[in-house]
């Protein structure tokens, strides 16, 4: 599930994204930069979960209290249960409608590439394919066929299949087809402002061949549903301070890291201490007596389940627990199980587990999240043991 977890951090880090683009740059007429900044904004968007915070640079915990993977009110006694994330019930749900959306842009895919392949009434362009209508005097013709020629050029079907893909994976979200709306809308500025160059009265031209263009499509078509945006950009004055709205995008950035990425997770609503990842700690919370002590402990407090052996099941439970300040084992979960009683089992020894040394970070005892794998192996004493 892990996948889904950082899907979920990556959309509410698109999000903040996003919303920055439509208050500060959508009107700005570098369509360049717009469109770098939308193509570049998805990779972003995935990259900020992972990359992390400085060990003692908090982050806001939000992604990871919507998870469930975050910290819980010790005071309140709270404790995780198996499959404690949220997301896990939903899984067959996600993959359902992933699989749903690929099939449609298939579909889809196949359906504009069919188009582009014959002659019709509106001018439109698919990969390297140009489609111009017939009937048209020459000035038309050669501005329909600028703007198209753009469209291949800067191959703006490539960023719409790129978007399309992006849209499907996360089809819960609706901010992806809005932020491929916006593309799609700089690629017809874009091509608006070479073609202008052909034509006496280009604005007239566009009026006259607003008709519309399903959604559905992935060609770029010169009938466009944003036919004011274009007009109106083909007469704005160039825009002020650009740059400084083009650098105002780092504080977006650094708030959609500050929601998103992993490290130490404060929650404002529920924690009672700061929880760190095992790998943002200086000095990781041991088992007393170590490692070996720990595998010792198991061995004796863990009873393989009688009808798990007549199953003969074996495999690895990864229980996910807190060691806190204290010492103490809180929060104990399911990671990953194989089946209940095994499950069940490990989660037990685990909460019956004696008080940790602590993790350290500046020389000072911190909260510390750690996933321990507990293997079932029907061995010749068919004692399990941690690994």
């Amino acid at each position: 599930m892990e996948y889904l977890h950082v899907l979920l951090k990556a959309n509410i880090a698109f999000t903040v994204i996003l919303v920055f683009y439509m208050a500060v740059l959508r009107n700005l007429d570098r369509f360049r930069m717009n469109r770098a900044w939308l193509l570049a904004a998805p990779a972003a968007a995935f990259v900020l979960p992972v990359v992390g915070l400085p060990a003692n640079v908090p982050s806001s915990g939000l992604a990871d209290l919507l998870l469930g993977t975050g910290p819980r009110s010790h005071a309140m006694g709270a404790m995780d249960p198996p499959g404690a994330s949220i997301l896990f019930p939903w899984a067959k749900v996600y993959l359902a409608g992933l699989t749903v959306s690929l099939l449609l842009l298939a579909a889809r895919g196949v359906r504009a590439w069919q188009l582009s392949a014959r002659s019709g009434s509106e001018a439109l362009s698919f990969f390297n394919r140009i489609v111009i209508p017939e009937g048209l005097d020459a000035e038309d013709a050669e501005a329909l066929l600028r703007h198209e020629q753009v469209h291949v050029q800067y191959r703006h079907s490539l960023d719409v299949v790129y978007y399309e893909l992006l849209a499907a994976v996360s089809w819960w979200n609706p901010m992806w087809r809005l932020a491929l709306r916006e593309l799609r809308t700089v690629h017809e500025l874009q091509a608006d402002a070479v073609a202008s160059r052909f034509h006496s009265d280009y604005a007239t031209l566009l009026v006259a061949r607003a008709m519309g263009v399903p959604a559905s499509t992935l060609l770029n078509s010169f009938r466009s549903p944003n036919l004011k945006t274009r007009m109106l950009m083909l007469n704005a004055a160039p825009s002020k301070h650009a740059g400084m709205k083009y650098a105002a995008s780092i504080p977006a950035l650094a708030l959609a890291l500050f929601l998103v990425a992993p490290g130490t997770v404060v929650s404002p609503l529920l924690a009672q201490e700061p929880v760190y990842d095992l790998g943002k700690v200086e000095v990781p919370p041991e088992f007393p007596g170590g490692m070996e002590a720990m595998v010792t402990y198991l061995v004796k407090h863990i009873h393989y389940p009688d009808k798990a052996k007549q199953d003969k099941v074996e495999g690895k439970v990864f229980v996910e627990f807190i060691v806190a300040q204290d010492g103490t084992v809180q929060d104990v979960g399911l990671r990953h199980g194989i089946r209940k009683d095994l499950d069940d089992e490990a989660l037990r020894a685990v909460r019956s587990m004696p008080a940790w040394s602590p993790g350290k970070v500046a020389g000072k005892a911190v909260a510390t999240r750690f996933t321990l794998p507990v293997a079932f192996t029907l061995a010749a004493e068919n004692a399990p043991s941690g690994q």
